[in-house]
């Protein structure tokens, strides 16, 4: 088995209409579904061999996570979207620059393939983050 492709790309964490629908709901499967996610141009997950509803691994200074693939960006290449919530700060790193706030956007991120890897839920993320 050849090795896994991986992507350096660059991390921005947004608000989405499926964050703000289901923020109420953290506890509920719907609520993964909308925000353990990230969106990634057609061709960034041709390079990874990816299909919408995979999962990916997404490694930061700040830390790991494994979400599912969203089809998006068309012809940005380069970006991986990653919805404000647990997911995303489970990513974040501490360096706040002087603002006061933990970095967000613009974060080198490695992108790669996590066949068999399921999206972790609220819970199981708390418990890593809380040692």
């Amino acid at each position: 088995m050849g090795r896994s492709k991986e992507l350096t790309l660059t991390l921005v964490t947004m608000r989405t209409v499926g964050q703000g629908i289901t923020i109420h709901k953290k506890l509920h499967a719907e609520y993964r579904e909308n925000v353990g996610v990230c969106s990634l141009s057609p061709s960034d997950m041709h390079s990874l061999s990816v299909a919408e509803g995979d999962t990916v691994r997404v490694t930061t200074d700040g830390g790991s996570v494994v979400v599912r693939v969203l089809a998006g960006l068309e012809g940005i290449k380069g970006l991986v979207l990653i919805p404000l919530g647990p997911w995303a700060s489970a990513v974040s790193t501490a360096a706040c620059e002087g603002s006061g706030l933990p970095g967000l956007k613009g974060l080198e991120a490695k992108v790669s393939r996590a066949p068999g890897e399921d999206v972790e839920d609220v819970r199981e993320l708390l418990r890593r983050a809380v040692p």
